[in-house]
């Protein structure tokens, strides 16, 4: 929908600035693809909620039900593995 379609313009326009900004600053910036995230935490680029839940359980030995959390553990594991064994 149009809706829809003008939210993603922004959305796009909101990441321009912020890495224009970062650059200017000389700040590093990373971005991830939801698939790529999902490949590298889980092994399935097409891991759902529930398996991404499963691998932090697994790995970390914690019990969340906040998706959101769930994914900025991932996240952050990615962002930590990018800077620690590039």
């Amino acid at each position: 929908t149009i809706y829809t379609l003008g939210r993603l313009f922004k959305t796009i326009e909101c990441i321009g600035i912020l890495e224009l900004v970062c650059n200017q600053l000389n700040i590093p910036v990373t971005l991830y693809t939801p698939s790529n995230l999902k490949k590298r935490f889980c092994g399935k680029g097409r891991a759902d909620k529930h398996l991404i839940k499963k691998e932090v359980e697994k790995r970390y030995n914690y019990f969340s039900a906040s998706t959101h959390i769930n994914d900025a553990i991932m996240i952050a594991y990615c962002l930590l593995e990018d800077i620690l064994f590039v």
